[in-house]
């Protein structure tokens, strides 16, 4: 519902992960990771690691890069009908793991084509009245707080 990260698990090496999306050779990524979020992740890891804002109701999935090898690897935003498929590059088994959602965790040996697709699922989520998006942002990210600076001398 929120992400899943293909990472490295061994400090100082990085992992090798082919990307294609809807059939379509993307790119290869060299790279600590891959975080895929959806709107509802978008704002937890995805955001430190460098991927943008989106409003929970955007029908988009976002490709973010773990600390890229390459300045040119970006993080890029999908449509949500979009199938991704991973597949890992020359690793030995125990280099690489899978978390979903911060809890589910898998060890990857290097065989696996992972695809990621929008579930045939749907959530519904509860709507608070009187709170929105943006009052979150605005509280989580301190939008809008006067900054003070101390005076020298003081």
């Amino acid at each position: 519902m929120n992400d899943i990260v293909v990472h490295k698990t061994n400090i100082g090496r990085l992992i090798e992960i082919e990307i294609m999306v809807d059939n379509q050779y993307m790119t290869r990524l060299r790279a600590d990771g891959l975080i895929i979020a959806t709107p509802t992740g978008a704002t937890a890891y995805a955001l430190s690691a460098g991927g943008p804002i989106l409003t929970t109701t955007l029908p988009a999935i976002e490709l973010i890069p773990i600390s890229p090898q390459s300045l040119g690897n970006r993080p890029i935003v999908l449509n949500d009908n979009s199938v991704v498929e991973l597949r890992l590059i020359d690793i030995e088994s125990g280099q690489a793991g899978l978390i979903a959602d911060g809890h589910l965790r898998y060890e990857l040996d290097g065989s696996e084509c992972i695809n990621v697709r929008k579930s045939l699922n749907s959530i519904k989520f509860i709507r608070v009245e009187g709170h929105s998006f943006y009052d979150a942002l605005r509280y989580k990210l301190g939008w809008g707080v006067e900054i003070t600076t101390p005076r020298s001398g003081s």
